[in-house]
């Protein structure tokens, strides 16, 4: 484990969820993001159930062939720049389902 991977566990072994945010978010057809105010705590803890789906950060809508692949089942813990600034749409023929934790 190098010294890159200490820093990454060291930071989700110390955030505890805030209490600010627990959203769930069902992704389809349609680009969604999960909040219309930005979330304040430094990190969220985002899960991704039912099917594969696409996420942009920059801006543009995702589609199926435009955005970063994120497969049904992942699990990770984003900055709050990250998640506040994410754009969803399924990659799938189901819709997929999003959760999302504030973690202080």
């Amino acid at each position: 484990m190098g010294i890159s991977s200490v820093r990454i566990m060291n930071r989700l072994s110390q955030a505890k969820p805030s209490g600010v945010n627990d959203e769930g978010l069902t992704i389809s057809t349609s680009a969604v993001g999960f909040v219309d105010a930005p979330v304040s705590a430094p990190y969220v803890f985002i899960t991704i159930d039912g099917a594969d789906v696409r996420v942009t950060f920059d801006g543009s809508d995702p589609t199926t062939s435009n955005g970063h692949f994120l497969g049904d089942g992942y699990a990770e813990l984003w900055s709050r720049e990250l998640f506040n600034a994410a754009q969803f749409i399924r990659d799938a023929a189901a819709d997929a389902y999003g959760h999302a934790t504030s973690m202080g």
